[in-house]
């Protein structure tokens, strides 16, 4: 069953990710490592077609568009990939909107130290949701900026928005689209999730 999991996993790959890229050498890099991978497999070398294959994904991210994989609406603040709480049918009762961010697809920016630099930039795009399901655009507002410097840049990497809405903020439903920019990678891309406040 293992040996089908890794088999198909390279063919998928090798099917749509084994394209010239940006780089110029984007594919013949990732089909090089997925050789090795086939090759490591052929000899039931788990350990060299694990790491073939990592190479080979982390070769293609650099590629690959950004994308924002989850936004939800949690009830603490950040503590790290894959850790969060959400907030029961997105209901923010304390006028604090707290948001767990996921994306994949990172540039990382190699320093001398051996680690790598993580760099975005964060927006929110708000609307109020009327009875009628109709959005009403209320404004873009900067969500700051996330900077990580880290020795495993494994190319997925989660963050915390902290959002005060205020005391006076009305009840009822709305959508925040956040967008996310990648400082080092030149990437964006952007997810929507919604919320709402109780009288």
């Amino acid at each position: 069953m293992a040996r089908k999991l890794v088999v198909v996993v390279i063919a998928l790959l090798l099917a749509g990710v084994v394209v010239a890229g940006p780089s110029g050498t984007a594919g013949a890099d990732v089909g090089a490592a997925l050789a090795r991978a086939s090759a490591a497999l052929a000899k039931r070398d788990w350990s060299t077609v694990i790491a073939a294959l990592a190479e080979g994904l982390r070769l293609a991210r650099h590629e690959a568009p950004l994308q924002v994989t989850r936004v939800v609406v949690v009830d603490a603040p950040h503590t790290g990939l894959g850790l969060y709480h959400p907030v029961a049918d997105g209901i923010v009762s304390d006028r604090r909107l707290r948001l767990y961010v996921e994306v994949e697809n990172l540039g990382a920016r190699p320093l001398p130290d051996g680690r790598s630099e993580l760099s975005v930039d964060v927006s929110g795009l708000f609307s109020a949701v009327g009875v009628d399901g109709t959005p009403e655009v209320l404004g873009t507002k900067s969500l700051g900026s996330q900077q990580v410097q880290t020795f495993r840049p494994i190319g997925v990497h989660s963050f915390g928005v902290d959002i005060a809405l205020g005391a006076d903020a009305p009840a009822g439903a709305y959508v925040v689209d956040v967008e996310v920019a990648d400082r080092v990678g030149g990437k964006s891309a952007r997810r929507a999730v919604a919320f709402s406040l109780p009288p």
